[in-house]
């Protein structure tokens, strides 16, 4: 014998130990959604101080094989950045100010600067002075 229960204009009905949803096409994408947003949180959550790493390892090797080395970005993001989760940063140069700046969704942007003699560093966010 089944067990009915009214929500409002949706019904909850228990058969033979199955559960069954009137009307539950519309509860079942809710419960679809927040699972999926659920997820997406809870990813975040956990790869989000992880972006920082990912962000200034992307900066700090295009900048030392474009202004170094003289290759191509895309030959840099079909080698050097192109692995997971690496190859999900975005990558643009500034040739005039030779930096290469990483981001990842728009999120931790980071820059990393090359500096004739020194190399490429990832810098932070303070504003780095020339010293010559």
């Amino acid at each position: 014998m089944p067990v009915i229960w009214q929500f409002e204009n949706d019904y909850l009905i228990i058969f033979e130990g199955n559960l069954y949803f009137e009307n539950g096409m519309k509860r079942k994408s809710r419960i679809v959604a927040l699972v999926i947003s659920l997820f997406f949180l809870i990813g975040i959550a956990l790869y989000y101080p992880k972006l920082d790493v990912i962000t200034g390892f992307a900066a700090k090797n295009a900048a030392s094989a474009i202004f170094l080395t003289n290759r191509s970005l895309e030959s840099i993001k079909s080698g050097d950045v192109g692995f997971f989760p690496i190859n999900l940063a975005s990558i643009e140069v500034d040739q005039k100010e030779k930096s290469v700046t990483s981001s990842l969704f728009g999120l931790k942007e980071r820059k990393a600067v090359f500096r004739e003699g020194l190399g490429s560093v990832v810098i932070g966010k303070k504003k780095i002075e020339d010293s010559n």
